[in-house]
């Protein structure tokens, strides 16, 4: 049985699911403010903070927009040539084609700082905000897509061919020859 390739040209996640995680984190980031910020807080049980206590972390529900935020971009950007890596090094020569951080060298560091303030109600109501405008934060990073992650695709020397003791010796004597 032939190994079969995976279809690249359809996106990794539905429009439809998509939707639906959004609206999640605009949930979770409500009751986050409805229980930090509320005049008469409620007391959840148990079972909901065991649930939900790693997202109360700010800095979770920071990466977890900004992974939304590259779903939507992913969706949105036209897959072309350049999206596509391809291990063109000359011989002797290789490029790096696996690397970490992927995701967040695309999302980039602009976004990163969008995503970010020191005061908490300031912080979640810019969550929410991206989250409301997640097409606007797409389309920077789609421009960024489309480009390439040139950095994280270095071309790297692993067996380079070496010049040989006649050529150098050579280029050395017509050096000394020439006397213009």
């Amino acid at each position: 049985m032939r190994h079969m390739k995976p279809n690249r040209s359809t996106p990794t996640i539905s429009a439809h699911k998509l939707a639906r995680l959004i609206a999640l984190a605009q949930l979770m980031l409500a009751w986050i403010g409805w229980v930090l910020f509320s005049a008469n807080p409620p007391r959840p049980s148990r079972r909901r903070i065991r649930q939900r206590f790693r997202l109360l972390d700010p800095d979770c529900m920071a990466r977890v927009i900004r992974h939304l935020v590259l779903a939507r971009a992913t969706q949105m950007a036209r897959p072309t040539a350049k999206t596509r890596r391809r291990n063109h090094a000359p011989t002797g020569f290789q490029r790096r084609m696996r690397r970490g951080g992927r995701a967040r060298s695309l999302a980039g560091s602009a976004l990163r700082k969008r995503l970010q303030h020191r005061d908490l109600a300031t912080r979640l109501s810019i969550l929410a905000h991206a989250l409301n405008r997640i097409d606007e934060f797409a389309r920077d990073i789609c421009r960024r897509y489309a480009r390439g992650a040139t950095r994280l695709y270095p071309i790297l020397a692993v067996r380079p061919p070496h010049a040989s003791a006649r050529s150098v010796a050579l280029a050395a004597a017509l050096a000394a020859i020439d006397s213009s």
